[in-house]
């Protein structure tokens, strides 16, 4: 297992003793440790009204869930100033993080582990995409809680969720179709994030070497998309032009923040 940092975290109180919630059940993993290499600067620090992206999504999502962990790397310190003070947010380095995103998931699972084993899946999402509503992360949570009749629910790309990815059976001929499987955010067909896991997958995720994408998890396990009806799942903050053209679009979301 790749080593890690902690940075920062507030106190583990501010979440326990609530496992019974939904937001204790599925908590996330923000992943944070890129380099920005094609924005030239860290984007995760630019503004957002008057806070920095990673602060921005951040506080979304400490709406419905907790805790939050942060995975940072490049330029890490910066990042986890940013977030200071941030109620039920644990900060962790991942020091290889050039590896790619895989190493980072694998950072937050191990501390999520260590920290919460009571929790039934996790929310894996990406800084780089801080327009996504709370909704957004409300419906997939809803969706896991009623994974057992989602057989009967309507596949027409209206709000309900559809197969997309059946495990592979010559990769996994004993995969059990009816258990819960990951849910993926999509807008018209097209996948994005968040993702949210069911703790089974945490074997397959933790077994992958570095480089590597998520999409042999979700070939080997199944996952199905949820359509959430926003472009904000898709759309994540690259270069500059990304960030001008973004900020412009969503500014009703955050101006006038405090």
């Amino acid at each position: 297992m790749t080593r890690k940092n902690v940075l920062g975290s507030t106190s583990m109180g501010d979440f326990e003793g609530n496992s019974s919630s939904k937001s204790s059940r599925y908590p996330c993993i923000l992943l944070a440790a890129g380099a920005s290499s094609r924005m030239g600067r860290q984007k995760l620090l630019l503004p957002l009204g008057n806070k920095p992206v990673v602060r921005f999504i951040a506080e979304t999502i400490l709406i419905l869930t907790r805790p939050l962990v942060v995975v940072v790397g490049s330029n890490g310190q910066e990042v986890s100033r940013a977030l200071r003070g941030l109620t039920g947010t644990i900060v962790v380095e991942n020091p290889n993080w050039q590896d790619g995103m895989v190493g980072s998931a694998q950072v937050g699972i191990d501390t999520l582990r260590k920290n919460c084993p009571d929790v039934s899946g996790f929310f894996l999402h990406q800084a780089d995409k801080p327009f996504v509503p709370v909704s957004v992360f409300a419906a997939l949570a809803e969706y896991m809680d009623t994974m057992d009749t989602m057989d009967t629910m309507d596949t027409t790309g209206t709000g309900k969720a559809k197969t997309v990815y059946e495990p592979d059976p010559d990769a996994n001929p004993g995969s059990n179709r009816s258990l819960p499987c990951a849910l993926v955010a999509s807008c018209r067909g097209d996948s994005g994030h968040p993702v949210l896991f069911p703790l089974r997958y945490i074997p397959a995720l933790l077994s992958l070497p570095a480089g590597e994408r998520l999409k042999p998890v979700l070939d080997l396990l199944g996952s199905m998309q949820v359509e959430c009806n926003t472009t904000t799942v898709l759309e994540d903050i690259d270069t500059l032009s990304d960030y001008e053209s973004l900020t412009k679009k969503y500014a009703a979301t955050f101006s006038g923040l405090e």
